[in-house]
């Protein structure tokens, strides 16, 4: 909702608001943050929403989802224990090989289901694509960030 801050135009606003929630293609889905670990089959149903939608709040953790509790419900960046866990750590499958971002890691991250894909770009990392062919990732490609986009607090 706030967009000041980021000093995006409003051309760029309206594109990611145009944008769909989430991609689905086969046995792939690509999210920004992440699915419940004990999603149903029915998350696919992601890609049918645009951010400009009313979203059904079960999918909107797609937007922040990080760490779960023992209950398996999100936990609040910020308010993670050590006992939380990390959903793609935990994730099985149910729709597919998850493809994510989000959560920065220095390098692409394999889970047994799920793929991380976030290398920093905005803290002046890399910006990452994955090749996939025939179902499987045959490569992956980094683009070192021209600039620190965005500095973290407490740098």
């Amino acid at each position: 909702g706030d967009y000041e801050d980021v000093n995006l135009t409003q051309e760029q606003i309206n594109y990611l608001l145009t944008s769909q929630l989430a991609l689905s293609h086969k046995h792939w889905l690509v999210v920004h943050a992440g699915v419940p670990s004990n999603c149903s089959p029915e998350y696919r149903n992601l890609s049918i929403y645009r951010l400009e939608d009313k979203i059904p709040d079960k999918y909107k953790t797609s937007l922040y989802l990080r760490y779960e509790d023992e209950n398996k419900k999100s936990v609040n960046y910020g308010n993670e224990k050590p006992e939380d866990c990390f959903w793609a750590s935990e994730y099985r499958g149910q729709v597919g090989h998850v493809i994510f971002g989000h959560q920065p890691h220095p390098v692409v991250t394999h889970y047994p289901c799920a793929t991380a894909i976030d290398t920093c770009c905005v803290y002046g990392g890399k910006l990452t694509a994955l090749v996939i062919e025939d179902n499987q990732i045959v490569d992956t490609v980094y683009v070192k960030a021209q600039q620190v986009y965005y500095q973290k607090e407490n740098q």
